[in-house]
């Protein structure tokens, strides 16, 4: 089967988008031009909403189960090190859970095992496997279509391939976003940057908490301790004013350990062989598409270290991406404005992320005497991204409500399936690939909209129809589910006896809250380009 769409980068964001896109039916082709799967560290914490929506992609358990416990300690040192740690905190307060939010803490895991596992994963279900050592050389926008050179560096091999679609997710360094003439800008150099990677530990660890000597004005080094196949490593993150980053960027071994123990003071932990390291600073792009080319991940954004959260805003932009190409693809909606939509709900997301970014930074600045040196600020959850009057939200709700159009799908347990009487959350009922048409309802009888929504095509749109706690299971239909426990009218601000009808999209945000049927017809109208 000849693959329409062309991903280049087998990184988190491309191997999601590839995931999403073969759960929505369509053949891929994914490369990379390592030759062998990447192996370290590196960007390792996944925010909730992350795993928020990798229960929707179908693969949060197998994620959880290779992960690390979600609260970190971190032990602060002077440079160069005095006498034992000067503060100790808990880098990720660990929350409570809450009915409205399906994760509420977020959790740790190396970014090999995370690719592995989606690597795994589609094999397994689809049987693609990257096609690694085989890297893309240029690419030509033509009418209809993209044609791809590409060169396979194990045997040497080139191959020219026309694609429909290509998709930019390889790095910082992206040859897609080069040849699309798209410049890393934004935020300019900062005013210090990093060098970000893994090193050998000689002594297996006795500890799981972090350290972190000096401060990011003058220098500073963190390392996170963690085992791999039996050996243990640092992951860590070195920079500031007074270090030469560019110098140890250079895969020089020695001048990277040199430094960290310049900057520790002392040689008592013993380092072994780098295993790999990169430089890291904070830029983006602000155009994400060209004609038949996309940006995702790194290619068009690059976060500092500190925030914890450029993987995350990587795996969100596949996910917006994904629904809205697979519909274009399939000939169900029209390319615009959906894919427009793209960039312009991302763009401002990305900008705010590394403006929050900039900001854990600036705390991080902060003498150690202060409270905390790094603040984690209910944000960094990723939980109040939204995409409010965007070019496909619709919202005839109050525009003082708390929850609109945009934002997020809260969660809702407690639902009881009324054919079956089984418990289910909401978020059991939602996925990557379909609209979810929620309708809620005090009437134990059809109306227009419950009506309405069973035309809408059952392939990408499904409806739940939500009765109040009360209901009796024999007086509704049996796609039907009653709130138990009365989150679903809670958290979707759902007043008593008000016929409310809110539609989710398949990256689990919400497209449309309206109470109308013409609302509806507008919304799908805005997706599918017809009138119901």
């Amino acid at each position: 089967m000849i693959a329409p769409i062309l991903i280049v980068g087998a990184g988190p964001a491309g191997l999601v988008l590839a995931l999403l896109l073969r759960r929505n039916g369509i053949p891929i082709r994914i490369i990379d031009k390592n030759e062998t799967s990447p192996v370290g560290s590196r960007a390792s914490r996944l925010q909730p909403r992350t795993l928020e929506l990798y229960k929707f992609l179908g693969i949060l358990r197998e994620i959880e189960a290779r992960a690390g416990a979600g609260s970190i300690t971190i032990q602060v040192y002077t440079s160069p090190e005095g006498f034992g740690p000067i503060n100790s905190f808990a880098i990720y307060e660990e929350l409570i859970p809450h009915p409205a939010y399906h994760r509420i803490n977020g959790l740790t895991i190396c970014q090999d095992d995370h690719e592995a596992i989606l690597r795994q994963v589609l094999e397994r279900e689809y049987g693609v496997s990257v096609e690694f050592g085989t890297e893309l050389i240029s690419f030509e926008h033509a009418p209809n279509s993209v044609v791809a050179r590409l060169v396979n560096t194990l045997n040497n091999t080139k191959e020219t391939a026309q694609f429909d679609w290509l998709v930019g997710a390889d790095g910082v360094n992206s040859t897609v976003r080069k040849q699309l003439g798209l410049e890393l800008e934004g935020y300019g150099a900062l005013e210090n940057d990093y060098v970000v990677g893994d090193v050998e530990a000689k002594i297996a660890h006795h500890t799981t908490r972090w350290k972190v000597w000096g401060n990011c004005i003058q220098r500073t080094l963190l390392l996170r301790p963690y085992t791999k196949n039996g050996k243990p490593y640092f992951q860590f993150t070195c920079g500031g004013h007074d270090i030469n980053v560019a110098n140890m960027a250079t895969k020089n071994r020695n001048e990277l350990v040199n430094t960290m123990y310049d900057i520790i003071g002392n040689r008592r932990i013993e380092f072994g062989k780098a295993a790999q390291y990169d430089r890291a600073n904070t830029r983006m792009v602000h155009e994400l598409i060209r004609e038949r080319v996309f940006l995702v991940g790194d290619a068009a954004h690059v976060h500092s270290p500190t925030g914890g959260l450029g993987i995350n805003t990587s795996i969100q932009d596949s996910f917006n991406l994904a629904w809205k190409l697979s519909l274009v693809h399939k000939g169900l909606a029209p390319p615009k404005p959906l894919l427009n939509s793209y960039t312009s709900e991302r763009v401002h997301v990305i900008a705010e992320s590394l403006g929050k970014t900039k900001t854990k930074r600036t705390i991080s600045k902060l003498p150690h005497t202060h409270k905390r040196p790094q603040s984690r600020d209910w944000d960094t959850r990723q939980f109040g991204i939204s995409y409010r009057g965007g070019l496909i939200t619709l919202d005839h709700d109050d525009p003082e409500a708390q929850l609109q159009a945009g934002d997020r799908a809260p969660e809702t347990p407690g639902l009881i399936v009324a054919s079956t009487g089984q418990k289910k959350s909401l978020y059991d009922l939602f996925d990557c690939v379909s609209h979810t048409v929620i309708v809620f309802s005090s009437l134990c009888h059809s109306h227009p909209n419950v009506n309405l929504t069973s035309q809408l095509p059952s392939n990408v749109v499904k409806r739940v129809l939500v009765y109040p706690q009360g209901t009796e299971p024999g007086l509704i239909g049996d796609d039907a589910v009653i709130d138990a426990d009365g989150y679903a009218f809670e958290h979707y601000e759902v007043k008593a006896k008000e016929q409310k009808v809110v539609v989710v999209r398949p990256d689990g945000y919400i497209g449309a809250m309206t109470g109308s049927t013409s609302g509806i017809m507008n919304y799908f109208a805005s997706i599918f380009g017809w009138h119901l």
